[in-house]
């Protein structure tokens, strides 16, 4: 009985690191942003022109 849980263990612990890998082998290939600097919004011309 405990081998049949240490074995499960071992899989389930094998078959996570092989996702995590893949999770950041992904995350650096993610083409890098840049993200707004204020909270602040400026409104656009096209974006009043469509609400009236």
């Amino acid at each position: 009985m405990h081998t049949v849980y240490g074995d499960a263990t071992a899989h389930i612990f094998l078959i996570s690191a092989a996702v995590g890998v893949v999770g950041v082998i992904a995350a650096l290939l993610l083409k890098p942003i840049t993200l707004r600097t204020t909270i602040d919004l400026e409104k656009k011309e096209t974006d009043t022109a469509a609400v009236r």
